[in-house]
């Protein structure tokens, strides 16, 4: 078990002991191969690294983390609708990264109900992970998969920024609203 890991369990059961939970059932989830589905156990206390947050505190059930990532999602993609109508202050890189946020969201949620997660939040890395638990459309993976092109910034020495044009940001929004749809649909 890498150090890191181990430490954040040795925190993770002295929390929960000081809540008087059972610390040999909290389980931390991690990108180190445990699952959602280990978490449920975990009463009270445990600790997240969901949405990117490392946090100690109540762990809400996986209705929860599905429910609270599509209210963030329609949220952007509100914002994003809105912001079409406002060029001056919500540029295409803007709106790009608003629809890119409402994208990962949707992508969560869906992982989230099927109790997964994805290696990284990429594109890319969400596709293939909804792929690993869902029938996915292919036209709808590939356009997914498509909207990679605009920004790879994960690497410094492929480091890739294209700004969007107004047409793509209008072919983003449909694409969002076909994950939307896929995703609330699948997850019903």
């Amino acid at each position: 078990m890498p150090c890191l890991l181990r430490w954040l369990c040795v925190l993770c059961h002295e929390k929960a002991a000081h809540k008087g939970l059972d610390y040999g059932s909290v389980r931390p989830f991690s990108w180190f191969g445990v699952s959602l589905k280990d978490m449920k156990c975990c009463g009270e206390t445990a600790l997240s690294f969901l949405s990117g947050e490392i946090r100690i505190g109540t762990i809400m059930s996986i209705g929860k983390y599905y429910e609270a990532s599509i209210k963030e999602a329609d949220q952007y993609l509100k914002t994003a609708v809105g912001g079409l109508k406002r060029e001056t202050v919500f540029t295409p890189e803007i709106l790009y990264n608003i629809l890119g946020m409402a994208i990962e969201k949707y992508c969560l949620a869906l992982l989230y109900y099927k109790e997964n997660m994805p290696d990284n939040h990429t594109f890319l890395d969400l596709v293939d992970a909804m792929s690993n638990v869902v029938s996915l459309p292919e036209n709808l993976k590939e356009e997914l998969k498509a909207l990679q092109g605009y920004q790879e910034i994960c690497s410094l020495s492929t480091y890739v920024r294209n700004a969007p044009t107004r047409t793509a940001i209008l072919e983003m929004i449909e694409t969002t609203r076909k994950l939307e749809s896929f995703v609330k649909t699948t997850c019903e």
